[in-house]
């Protein structure tokens, strides 16, 4: 009598079907698109599979919601390669629903700021604050952005006020790559100013 092989369980199956849908599915890869753009900066090699992936998603037919995620995907991508025409190009051509978002004038301040337009990057910053909705962690980016180009200016005043509110919204909402962005950079603020018991005792919270 010849021995049966035996069948994965119904549960095995399920999960690799769960699996398979996430990864074809229009939301599946835009959420595999932000993580591999997250790893680019610490793995180089990353950046030709997620360019690659760009092009092959910019071919497909998205709804206007779907191409607004995917706009913003692809200007973060080209933000951190240092194609700030691209990044233009990606604004230029994208939907006028999107250009009421504050992601879209987060873009356009990270633009500015390639073009060395401080005044330029503040106001697109604070429209963008003023659009936010309840994507927390892109707010906390935003103040840390504005804090960035206060210090820039040497307004340690308002660079320590929005540092402060960012920290705020790790509080409600941790963010890993923030934390590690945000949270130095008020210390580094205490420093300057003499705050060093503050310095101290942000720094054990941060450990």
């Amino acid at each position: 009598r010849k021995k049966k092989f035996s069948q994965r369980p119904p549960r095995d199956q399920d999960l690799e079907n769960r699996i398979f849908r996430f990864f074809i599915t229009t939301p599946g890869k835009f959420r595999l698109l932000r993580v591999l753009i997250n790893q680019c900066s610490k793995q180089p090699l990353y950046l030709m599979l997620t360019h690659h992936l760009i092009q092959r998603y910019a071919r497909l037919p998205l709804f206007e919601s779907e191409k607004a995620i995917f706009d913003f995907n692809q200007g973060i991508f080209y933000i951190q390669m240092g194609a700030t025409n691209k990044v233009e190009q990606i604004l230029d051509g994208s939907s006028d629903s999107f250009k009421q978002t504050s992601k879209y004038y987060f873009l356009l301040a990270h633009v500015a700021k390639a073009r060395g337009q401080l005044d330029r990057e503040r106001e697109h910053l604070e429209k963008a604050l003023l659009l936010q909705d309840k994507d927390e962690s892109l707010k906390c980016q935003i103040y840390n952005n504005i804090a960035a180009t206060a210090y820039t200016r040497g307004n340690h005043t308002d660079a320590a006020h929005f540092y402060s509110k960012a920290i705020g919204i790790l509080g409600k909402c941790p963010s890993f790559n923030m934390k590690h962005i945000v949270i130095p950079n008020m210390i580094n603020i205490y420093l300057l100013d003499g705050e060093t018991s503050k310095a101290k005792s942000l720094f054990a919270d941060y450990r």
